[in-house]
């Protein structure tokens, strides 16, 4: 049977509130990859949209009590740069 996935940001949201340990770890490490925000991309959501769903991965470590990773090779967003973004240098 195949997975099925949450179909709003808002359903992402829910589902990762309640992930937590091993299972959040898991959950966001598989899914901080160029395949999977592709996978988004063609159901429709937006950049915006995408971020907000890995910033949803990115508070539920801190609401959790887990530091975030942080940039590993292959990762498509850097958890804690979500979190706390560096302004722009011109």
């Amino acid at each position: 049977m195949a997975e099925t996935f949450p179909a709003s940001v808002e359903e992402w949201q829910q589902y990762i509130s309640g992930l937590t340990g091993d299972v959040l770890w898991a959950k966001a490490t598989a899914c901080n990859h160029i395949g999977f925000v592709r996978m988004l991309e063609d159901e429709g959501y937006s950049p915006d949209e995408i971020e907000a769903v890995f910033l949803a991965f990115a508070k539920q470590f801190q609401a959790d009590g887990q530091e975030p990773p942080s940039g590993e090779g292959g990762d498509y967003f850097d958890f804690m740069d979500l979190l706390y973004p560096q302004p722009l240098v011109s």
